[in-house]
């Protein structure tokens, strides 16, 4: 078969758009970081692989009150800046949700966090030869929900439902 100049210019402008569909598929628009998909198959590969990695679920502390009290551009740009700062941190990060991240992490010490300990709270889970993705993911959210209700009760709020 014969291709000319035009059939070639339209081939590679369709996987150009091609290629876009699938960036906004598999990141996250506001952040640029892999999003909830990329996690999920990372977290499966990583389960299965019998190699030390370390699942952090990163929530975030005070969106909504940014939103509420100045804008959700506001609430935006503290989005953008904690992943910008997350995303030094050693390991893979994801956008898993509206103000939820992940960290797969390949070492056995834990990161430092670039960003205040009042910005965010954590739930962790660690390698187990004996468990899949879902128990990681229970495990570390497990954590996280403790650690945000010791969050809320130390500052004396209440956990939004």
């Amino acid at each position: 078969m014969n291709y000319n100049g035009n059939d070639i210019d339209k081939l590679k402008d369709y996987i150009s758009v091609l290629q876009s569909q699938v960036k906004k598929y598999r990141f996250d628009a506001l952040t640029n970081l892999p999003g909830r998909k990329d996690f999920n198959e990372s977290l499966e590969y990583h389960a299965k692989s019998n190699h030390y990695f370390a699942l952090y679920l990163i929530d975030l502390n005070g969106l909504k009150e940014i939103n509420d009290n100045h804008s959700y551009e506001a609430g935006d740009d503290f989005l953008k800046k904690v992943a910008k700062e997350i995303n030094l941190m050693s390991g893979r990060v994801y956008r898993i949700g509206g103000d939820e991240f992940s960290l797969i992490s390949y070492e056995d010490n834990p990161p430092s966090y670039p960003i205040s300990t009042d910005d965010y709270c954590v739930g962790l889970s660690q390698f187990n030869e004996s468990k899949n993705a879902k128990e990681y993911f229970k495990e570390a959210e497990r954590m996280l929900k403790k650690e945000k209700m010791e969050y809320y009760k130390s500052r004396g709020l209440e956990r939004r439902k």
